[in-house]
């Protein structure tokens, strides 16, 4: 016979031995995991259960055992795997039916070929010891086990029979007691609580001596008698002797700092941390709750106006400090059932009881629009502000996200109206839906290359002949058809995509002029439109020198429009870029003058070169109207400003302008805006209906020749 067969025998035989030994025996692996049993420890651990190998291969005792049994043993295995062997360990078996049974166990460390620890062997022989002593070891060592758990917390034991609490030195520290008052009585425990904790102790002891397989667990809130508040961890767990218990012996913990810090983070979870309000999470928790109840309630949306221009101007802290006191305003003028919130940035939000258009409510909102309507002294200085506000109502068909996108919609068209508060209507919705589409479609428009510039002629009001362009753009799709301005250029200018569709506009208004330039049309300039948001940003100045010289295009052939609005609130930044625009050689146009915040007496402090009246005041000629436009003109001649006006829709109006020594004109008297070659075909041909001359001088009109009118080449034809 080989070695082989040999040691193959043997194991055979080995296994068979195992497997026949009249006591309990057991391996385990490092992680306290069993790695192999016999049949009489499978008998006497299953504690009457039908328990296999299989159930037990791999599984370790908290797969089976209550929690404190499995420590306990956890324990009792690590000191073996940590010192080698163990002989004559008393260990107890608690079974079903409240009974012990004792054992008398070895173990020790099973080594693999290098020495190293692989697991432990153990096996047991049923102890022959009396009752009295084997229950006081059960009891011993159970203390054992919960005053290892506990080593740093206060240890107490109650006696069921007595009720009297035995407390150990650390829990006397905690309970601020002198160390050696060791003994207290269950009604003193529970006079440190207030009545909601300690009906929640009670209730947990009873259930512990109800059935001491379950363990005790509470955090309560406790006075003690310093008058120090504080909150304690209790836990406990039962002796018992035949199944009827005897004893709870527990720990006691100081939690107060943790639960503190659990409190803050849940409270930070919740409410914002600038003003304390409650932050949009817990509003949204809140409005899901209105719609649940069957209470009609009302959300308002609070949004304040030009806030951007306070944190621009006097910078984020001051900004803050505005939020603060918008927050203390809006608590001071709601009422005790309302919630006010901060959805973030400059957004509010308060959920009221009521519907919209209940008397207290609308009273709410007009209160909230007057408070808000005011100066407000910061350290870095006084601001305005103001507030626009959308209103919408629960409901249990809604979710809070929808009752909050309503709010937010009825605070948009608030906001755009500038009427303070709007109530939400289905419309509103509608026309969201319809604008979010359009706005989609308009970033892809870019992405399509699908925007375009047309040209409005302005018309020399001397010569009486195209001598400048305006660039206007415009969004062809790809059928043809135009979409009006109006209808994506605010949302060009909210959304931030003019700053790329500005930074194409000038780039291919500058490449049409070099055209121009190669055709023979050396005399054009054109006007370019500009947005408050590319105006402050720094080196755009810079910029628009590279783009020229680029396409080879002289500087003076190109005037930038800028609206009042847009230089509004003396930015450095912004009247810095308009000079450097100028130093470079291009003209600065102010768009529709006198419509801002302009004041006529300042104006030779802006750093412009031409006025654009703003059509609103050219409707007033001939309604005897026209001392505010004759004012205009007559300042710009004194400050040696040139002027366009804009909007001329009549020949009336064009005579008045040029009578009154207006420079150039626009409108739709002359010409409609249209692609380039129109530009340079009523360049050459002039107007079909003679409304302005052709580049020689000669007017191409079927109703006969422009008569001067004063000296002016511009004004009705005659027939």
């Amino acid at each position: 016979m080989d070695d082989d067969d040999a040691r193959s025998r043997r194991l055979r035989w080995f296994e068979q031995l195992f497997d026949a030994l009249p006591m309990p025996v057991f391996i385990k692996d490092t992680e306290g995991r069993y790695v192999d049993v016999n049949a009489r420890f499978i008998e006497a651990y299953g504690r009457g259960r039908h328990l296999t190998r299989d159930d037990l291969i791999g599984t370790s005792d908290f797969d089976h055992l209550p929690r404190p049994e499995a420590e306990l043993y956890e324990l009792k295995d690590r000191s073996v795997l940590d010192g080698g062997v163990i002989d004559g360990l008393r260990e107890e078996l608690l079974l079903e039916d409240g009974t012990v049974r004792f054992y008398d166990t070895t173990k020790m460390t099973v080594s693999g070929p290098g020495g190293e620890v692989e697991g432990l062997f153990a096996f047991s022989v049923p102890s022959e010891t009396s009752d009295g002593v084997d229950a006081a070891l059960v009891d011993s060592e159970r203390r054992h086990r919960l005053a290892l758990r506990a080593s740093r917390d206060g240890i107490w034991e109650l006696d069921v029979a007595s009720r009297d609490v035995e407390v150990n030195a650390r829990a006397c520290e905690l309970l601020d007691r002198p160390v050696a008052a060791t003994t207290m009585t269950f009604d003193e425990v529970m006079a440190l609580m207030p009545d909601t904790s300690a009906t929640a102790v009670a209730e947990a002891v009873e259930a512990v001596i109800d059935d001491y397989r379950t363990t005790m667990s509470v955090r309560v809130d406790v006075v003690l008698e310093s008058g120090r508040r504080a909150i304690f961890a209790l836990q406990a767990a039962a002796l018992s002797d035949a199944g009827r218990v005897t004893k709870l012996v527990g720990s006691l913990a100081d939690v107060t700092d943790a639960v503190s810090n659990e409190r803050r983070l849940e409270r930070l979870a919740s409410h914002d941390d600038l003003t304390d309000l409650p932050n949009r999470r817990l509003l949204i928790e809140r409005v899901d709750e209105a719609n649940r109840s069957g209470v009609e309630h009302s959300l308002l949306f609070c949004d304040l106006n030009e806030f951007k221009l306070v944190n621009d101007s006097l910078g984020h802290t001051a900004g803050d400090q505005l939020l603060v006191r918008v927050a203390e305003l809006l608590r001071g003028v709601t009422r005790s059932v309302d919630l006010v919130a901060r959805l973030g940035g400059d957004e509010f939000a308060v959920l009221a009881v009521g519907a919209p258009q209940s008397p207290g409510v609308r009273a709410m909102a007009r209160r909230i629009i007057e408070v808000l309507d005011d100066a407000f002294m910061l350290d870095n200085g006084e601001v305005y502000t103001s507030v626009s506000l959308g209103m919408a109502s629960t409901s249990a068909d809604a979710s809070a996200d929808q009752v909050l996108r309503d709010a937010d919609t009825a605070m948009y068209h608030a906001k755009r109206a500038r009427d303070g508060v709007r109530i939400f209507e289905p419309a509103m919705r509608d026309k969201a839906v319809a604008e979010q589409k359009l706005q989609t479609e308009v970033r892809q428009a870019q992405e399509r290359h699908e925007f375009c510039l047309h040209y409005q002629p302005l018309i020399d009001a001397v010569s009486g002949r195209i001598t400048s362009t305006e660039a206007l753009l415009r969004w062809r799709r790809d059928d043809g058809s135009l979409i009006p301005p109006g209808l994506f250029l605010p949302y060009l200018e909210r959304s931030g995509m003019i700053v790329d569709v500005g930074a194409w506009i000038v780039d291919e208004a500058a490449r049409q002029v070099a055209a121009w330039d190669r055709a023979g049309f050396d005399d054009l300039t054109v006007s370019v439109n500009l947005s408050r948001l590319q105006l402050l940003r720094v080196g755009f100045a810079e910029w628009i020198g590279v783009v020229l010289d680029g396409h080879g295009v002289a500087p003076d052939r190109v005037v930038f429009e800028v609206t009042e609005t847009a230089i509004a609130g003396d930015n450095d930044l912004m009247t810095g870029t308009l000079s450097r625009l100028r130093e470079l050689g291009s003209k600065v146009a102010i768009d529709d003058f006198g419509v801002g915040h302009s004041c006529l007496a300042t104006l030779d402090e802006l750093p412009v070169d031409v006025l654009k009246i703003d059509k609103s005041f050219v409707d007033r000629i001939g309604a005897g109207n026209e001392t505010v436009l004759r004012s205009m003109l007559d300042l710009a001649d004194e400050l040696g400003l040139e002027t366009v006006a804009e909007g001329v829709e009549t020949a009336e109006q064009a005579e008045f302008l040029v009578s009154h020594g207006c420079t150039r004109l626009q409108g739709y008297w002359f010409d409609r805006p249209g692609p380039p070659d129109l530009v340079v075909e009523r360049s050459v041909l002039g107007h079909p209906e003679g409304r302005y001359r052709a580049a020689n001088g000669s007017v191409m009109s079927t109703r006969g020749a422009l008569p001067s009118h004063g000296g002016s080449p511009i004004g009705p034809v005659s027939s």
